[in-house]
């Protein structure tokens, strides 16, 4: 009798759809010539300013984007939402340091400067879960 061992590797990963945003970092911007084109809107929220809720402007600006199809979109003077398409140059005028970001990671800009959010491309974030090893042995008479 002869055993044949057959060996099969799977590598998973967990696929991140195309809606999801990331946050990308505070920008200098120009009132002349602007790094995110699009104006969509003054964010209508309160605003406290000890303990402000920055996810909630996040959210607003982020739904104004997505409904436009823009690829980026930014926070301006606590409450301005401005946006770009794919080839927009959002840090073409550098990084800044004119930006509130909170705890969790969500910013807006102060005057002349854009928190930025980028949304990533459907297919192309991976995360790693781990490497399988399964072996199956078939007995040949």
């Amino acid at each position: 009798m002869h055993h044949i061992y057959i060996k099969k590797y799977l590598t998973t990963y967990i696929f991140i759809p195309g809606g999801y945003w990331r946050k990308i970092g505070c920008f200098k911007d120009n009132k002349y010539s602007r790094a995110l084109p699009f104006y969509l809107a003054v964010i209508d929220l309160d605003y406290d300013t000890t303990y402000p809720d920055l996810k909630k402007f996040f959210q607003v600006c982020r739904k104004l984007a997505e409904r436009h199809g823009f690829y980026y979109f930014g926070i301006q003077a606590h409450y301005e939402c401005w946006a770009g398409y794919k080839r927009t140059r959002y840090d073409e005028y550098g990084s800044s340091n004119d930006c509130r970001v909170g705890n969790d990671g969500y910013g807006v800009g102060f005057e002349s400067a854009n928190f930025v959010y980028g949304r990533a491309q459907a297919g192309l974030i991976f995360r790693l879960l781990g490497h399988f090893q399964s072996t199956r042995i078939i007995s040949i008479i």
